[in-house]
């Protein structure tokens, strides 16, 4: 599961690219740390991670963290393989509507990786 959340970032990149989500925002304070997203996954096999939203490259972690998801283990799989549609996922989201959804994106697209 690790690797898959990992994966996310340049797969959101990669998307943006496609003109499938829309582009970074551009850091205006370089004395800010870059956005990123809190995932959560619960389970067994399930951890936290910061994720960061506008460049792959750049360091994720709670210094401007814009939004949380919570996603047990089986959702994210059933999400990430695409047999769960990103706007079913509704429990346990908050902040940046615009990223999470996004990032939903990215996992249910790993399905045609």
């Amino acid at each position: 599961m690790g690797v898959a959340v990992q994966m996310l970032p340049s797969i959101l990149a990669a998307r943006r690219q496609a003109g499938l989500a829309s582009p970074p925002l551009p850091t205006l304070d370089p004395t800010l740390a870059p956005r990123s997203l809190r995932l959560t996954i619960e389970g067994e096999s399930g951890s936290d991670w910061y994720l960061p939203v506008d460049d792959p490259t750049s360091t994720a972690g709670p210094d401007n963290c814009v939004g949380k998801v919570v996603l047990d283990e089986v959702e994210f799989c059933r999400l990430s393989a695409g047999r769960l549609r990103p706007q079913d996922v509704a429990a346990g989201q908050q902040g940046d509507r615009a990223a999470l959804n996004e990032l939903l994106y990215a996992m249910a697209s790993m399905s045609r990786l």
